[in-house]
């Protein structure tokens, strides 16, 4: 069990949805882990590279986004 000792608030960041255009704020929390295949080749073919999406909740497109670090 995490035992909270001190609370900060949550760290966010804003995106535009590239489809419909609506300005989202999310939080690491919002984030999905999305693996893509990297097909150059300098890398064998067996390693993924992995980046984070949003799904907007305006139009349901999915959304690269950021991971989010405390300044």
């Amino acid at each position: 069990m995490i035992k909270i000792l001190e609370k900060k608030p949550v760290p966010k960041a804003t995106v535009t949805c590239r489809n419909c255009g609506s300005l989202l704020e999310y939080s690491n929390a919002d984030l999905h882990e999305d693996y893509k295949h990297n097909n150059s080749a300098s890398w064998p073919s067996n390693l993924a590279t992995q980046s984070y999406v949003i799904v907007c909740p305006v139009c349901g497109v999915i959304q690269s986004a950021s991971w989010i670090y405390k300044k």
